[in-house]
């Protein structure tokens, strides 16, 4: 019985111990579960102690951030209502400077204008040399001595009328013709009555000498006009230019003159009919003289045979114009023709085919049979006028004129 009770209690006691054992494990574990916990729970703390921290900063931050961003704001928006009014400010100041500036340009342009229509009277350069001017006239001049050598040969001379070899002078039906009358307004009734008696079957010196000088007439005529139309203003012109020459300096006047023909020749129409004064001249010249063939036959073959040379000539004509009105402003140049009956001057003219005057015997001019050419210019004093010969014109003296009518006798 003990025995068994024995192995009862030992059974017991081994149950207890073993179960004292499993509590004391549990314990330790639950012991170490707490501890873990209250580890875990600290853990937790410090963490939600930082975290709120880290919150509160943050909180701190965007407080601050959403502070500063509403002052870069404000700051934004004052910096912008600057920037407008400063804007605002720019463009009217803008507006202002190119109102001005349009002012200016406008001003600028009237003066440019202004300045423009100044500089044309100012004193530009002479575009041709007086050298040039020189060369083309001795080319006009041997040109028209060259067409009035042709003109003078064109066609035959009928001999002189009995009246004229009796020395009884002209016939009355020559003194009825209209060539009389405009070749003797030229040359006067001594030098056309010798072309009417002189006997031009054997020499036509004095035909083409009078042709020569005719044509010379008419070239003075074309480049002093200022008008070549019969419409009234010439004389106007005339003593406009004449009132400038007296009252400014030359390079006002001269300038006026260059501008006042350059505008005349832009509206004048064409002029290429003028070559009919030069037929008009010859023809009159041979009709007087005692040309075989009448008046229309001796146009018609003028016309045919030279007009192209006729046109030359006055396109040469036209050339010396432009040079002497228009190119040359600096001084006055004149083309020079010596009046009948003036006495021979040696020292601003020279004689036909280099005939000798006589010492101590005053001679006259009866034609020029080539023009001259003399430049005026003030003087250094001032308001007068100082003449210099630069190309002599070529005359026939009286007495000359006397030996050719002798030598055809």
């Amino acid at each position: 019985m003990v025995s068994k009770m024995t192995m009862v209690n030992l059974s017991l006691i081994g149950l207890t111990t073993a179960a004292l054992l499993s509590l004391i494990r549990v314990r330790r574990e639950i012991t170490t579960l707490r501890d873990t916990l209250l580890s875990r729970n600290e853990e937790l703390i410090r963490r939600k102690e930082e975290n709120d921290r880290l919150v509160a900063e943050l909180e701190e931050r965007s407080q601050a951030w959403v502070a500063q961003q509403l002052e870069a704001a404000k700051r934004e928006q004052d910096v912008k209502h600057e920037l407008e009014a400063v804007n605002s400010t720019l463009t009217e100041e803008l507006e202002t400077l190119r109102k001005e500036n349009r002012r200016t340009t406008d001003e600028l342009r009237d003066k440019s204008t202004e300045l423009e229509s100044t500089r044309t009277f100012l004193n530009p350069p002479d575009t041709i040399s007086v050298t040039d001017v020189i060369s083309m006239l001795h080319s006009l001049n041997s040109e028209i001595s060259r067409v009035a050598a042709a003109l003078s040969c064109l066609f035959p001379f009928r001999p002189r009328s009995s009246t004229a070899q009796q020395g009884e002078g002209v016939d009355a039906e020559v003194l009825m013709m209209e060539e009389w009358a405009h070749v003797g307004e030229i040359f006067g009734e001594r030098v056309t009555g010798l072309l009417v008696t002189m006997d031009h079957r054997r020499d036509t010196v004095l035909v083409q000498s009078m042709i020569q000088a005719y044509i010379g007439v008419y070239v003075i005529w074309l480049v002093t006009s200022w008008h070549l139309e019969p419409l009234g203003e010439e004389n106007i012109l005339g003593d406009i230019y004449d009132s400038l020459r007296d009252n400014e300096h030359q390079l006002v006047s001269g300038r006026w003159r260059d501008l006042t023909r350059k505008h005349i020749d832009r509206i004048m129409p064409s002029t290429s009919y003028l070559s009919d004064h030069f037929i008009e001249a010859a023809v009159n010249v041979l009709v007087v003289a005692g040309a075989t063939a009448g008046r229309e036959s001796i146009y018609d073959a003028i016309n045919d045979q030279l007009s192209t040379d006729m046109t030359g000539l006055l396109n040469q004509v036209f050339g010396i114009k432009k040079a002497i009105m228009q190119d040359i402003t600096s001084s006055e140049m004149e083309l020079v023709s010596v009046p009948e009956e003036q006495p021979f001057d040696e020292t601003s003219m020279e004689t036909f085919s280099g005939w000798e005057t006589g010492e101590g015997k005053e001679d006259f001019v009866s034609m020029t049979t080539a023009l001259g050419l003399r430049v005026v210019c003030e003087s250094e004093a001032g308001r007068e006028w100082e003449m210099m010969t630069l190309l002599k014109p070529t005359v026939i003296v009286d007495r000359q004129l006397d030996e050719l009518t002798q030598a055809s006798s």
